[in-house]
């Protein structure tokens, strides 16, 4: 038996509204959700070769990626586990290491609105995805839009519900509660 490993496919669901674990993250113009597999098993049989007659699925990577625009130092510390704020007028983000940190039990509630039209309000709940246990994982990297703000890339591993198994990593469409 060999393993293959295949790439994890992205989709773009273009402009959106972000909040995570309540917190509103803002407008970004490039979410991306990427829904892929974390491999599969080939299955041969000895008399046949190499000639593969079944694969079995080792799981499924769920991530969402978009740049979030920085408009409050303090939600950076809200979204990033490892950083917290020092000071009152001249604050700063506090970066620590964070090993052992377990990813899952940091994992909160994500929900994404995606806008049809950046300037407007939400498009409708057909356009929402709302992922039960999502964590930001990745490195802070740092970069300047025309508009002065600092972006940060941020990139979420989306676990799966395993109180509510049939959600799976989570849904699109109407949301009932977020």
């Amino acid at each position: 038996m060999t393993a293959a490993v295949q790439t994890v496919a992205k989709a773009k669901i273009g402009a959106a509204h972000v909040t995570w674990n309540g917190t509103d993250l803002g407008g970004c113009d490039a979410v991306k959700v990427k829904i892929g597999s974390a491999g599969y098993a080939e299955l041969t049989f000895s008399q046949w070769g190499k000639t593969v007659l079944n694969m079995i699925s080792q799981g499924r990577i769920v991530e969402v990626e978009f740049p979030m625009k920085e408009t409050n130092i303090d939600n950076l510390a809200k979204v990033f586990t490892n950083i917290s704020v020092a000071g009152t007028t001249a604050k700063k983000a506090v970066i620590t290491h964070g090993v052992g940190t377990s990813m899952l039990a940091d994992a909160k509630v994500l929900v994404i609105y995606r806008l049809a039209d950046p300037a407007t309000d939400i498009s409708g709940t057909d356009d929402t995805y709302t992922f039960t246990y999502a964590t930001p994982i990745g490195d802070v990297e740092e970069s300047y839009d025309l508009e002065n703000y600092t972006v940060y890339p941020i990139r979420f591993r989306i676990f799966p519900d395993a109180a509510t198994v049939a959600n799976g990593y989570g849904y699109r469409g109407a949301v009932t509660s977020a």
